[in-house]
């Protein structure tokens, strides 16, 4: 059945996690990265989690917001046509072990594409301190479900939601500059490790039965996990090793990547502006098909 624009300013509710040094070092150590910032513990200043570890805690709020969505139309059979379409990351400072995080999701836009509908959910994490650490905007595309539009009066929330930002504008400027091209190994047993160490589950990326009836070919690689390689990846060239730079981090997920495989991902020289500066990349598949479109990584000044 349609999904409806009244699931727009459904809110979740907060769900609390405690972060410890075994969860940051795993996260990290599942992606191949193990720089001292992460995991030598024996650092006077201590480890850091990698900047795309807040995709861990928002991963039960990303379900119980999923969960709400079948209460405004979207029915059992459709739930698992949804694929990730994009991320737009916002780090205001890296999560560190010690930090009692609190998450909570809010749908702030959905609208209707040629494929079917697309939902953009906000996750907002704030520390003990009551301190925003992270801000996420998701989309993700449910292939085939149609959506019907209803009146303010019927949204879900009338309290003001946060806009969606606009990406950085940066692949015009590319055809002037060389690409730097790295590979990314993907290991045969990476959707299996990453799923555990990052406590993200989801059964098409470890049961091939579950991946094959949802119409896939095998077991698939999660998208957060191919940005979070492209990321440190982007750090080592361009950060000189130092996390606690990125401020953004965001991409359109467009294809499958399959285990074990070598993806290539190319990465322009860094675009100055105000916020910063802005490193295009792409991620494609050992095909040469694309996996990650319009990357973008922002470090600052």
């Amino acid at each position: 059945m349609p999904l409806t624009t009244a699931a727009i300013g459904l809110v979740t509710d907060p769900i609390e996690h405690a972060v410890d040094e075994r969860w940051t070092m795993a996260y990290s150590a599942a992606l191949g990265d193990h720089d001292a910032v992460y995991v030598d513990t024996s650092r006077a200043d201590g480890v850091v989690a990698h900047p795309l570890f807040a995709i861990c805690p928002e991963w039960p709020v990303a379900l119980a917001s999923r969960d709400q969505l079948r209460e405004r139309g979207l029915t059992a059979e459709e739930f698992p046509r949804g694929v990730h379409a994009s991320q737009d990351c916002h780090v205001y400072r890296l999560i560190c072990p010690g930090d009692r995080l609190s998450t909570r999701a809010t749908v702030v836009s959905i609208e209707a594409r040629r494929p079917g509908a697309l939902v953009t959910t906000c996750f907002d994490t704030l520390d003990q301190d009551a301190e925003l650490v992270c801000r996420t905007f998701s989309s993700n595309l449910y292939r085939g479900v149609e959506l019907n539009s209803v009146g303010n009066g019927d949204m879900a929330d009338h309290s003001p939601r946060t806009a969606v930002p606009a990406s950085p504008d940066v692949m015009h400027s590319l055809s002037t500059t060389t690409a730097r091209v790295s590979p990314l190994a993907v290991p045969a047993g990476l959707a299996h490790t990453y799923t555990e160490c990052a406590r993200i589950w989801n059964p098409i990326h470890t049961d091939v039965r579950v991946a094959r009836e949802a119409g896939l070919p095998d077991i698939i690689l999660h998208g957060s996990a191919t940005l979070a390689l492209a990321v440190s990846e982007i750090v080592r060239q361009f950060a000189d090793g130092d996390p606690h730079q990125v401020t953004r981090i965001g991409g359109q997920f467009r294809g499958m990547v399959l285990l074990p495989s070598t993806l290539q991902q190319r990465s322009w020289e860094p675009l100055e502006d105000n916020n910063g500066r802005i490193v295009p990349f792409a991620v494609d598949s050992d095909s040469g098909a694309p996996v990650i479109a319009n990357g973008y990584v922002v470090l600052k000044k």
